[in-house]
């Protein structure tokens, strides 16, 4: 299993901030180079197991993996997560919105 130190690495003596993404040891890289310094590194990568937030018991949680990534305008992380559910409903997140694994395992 790939940890999120293996999935993308910053890369700040390229000039720019590069995060190299590989999604599977038989794919090819994904590069991604941000021309902003302000451009961070993402929480979450790809496949990683997230909960969304709510008012509600954390046990309650919808919980997913994430399948995409999106930077908006304001340098800010955009997460799509396909959610376990049978029809398998997803939805775009923040970070602010989601939870990581380690936060909903030990309620779950």
């Amino acid at each position: 299993m790939l940890k999120s130190k293996d999935i993308f690495r910053l890369t700040p003596e390229l000039k720019v901030n590069t995060v190299v993404f590989q999604l599977h040891k038989n794919m090819n890289n994904i590069t991604i180079r941000f021309s902003d310094y302000r451009a961070q590194s993402p929480k979450y990568t790809f496949n990683s197991r997230v909960a969304m937030r709510s008012n509600c018991d954390p046990s309650k949680w919808a919980i997913g993996r994430v399948t995409g990534l999106r930077l908006d305008d304001d340098n800010i992380w955009n997460y799509t997560i396909v959610f376990d559910y049978p029809l398998g409903y997803c939805d775009e997140l923040t970070e602010s919105e989601l939870a990581s694994e380690s936060e909903f395992a030990c309620v779950s």
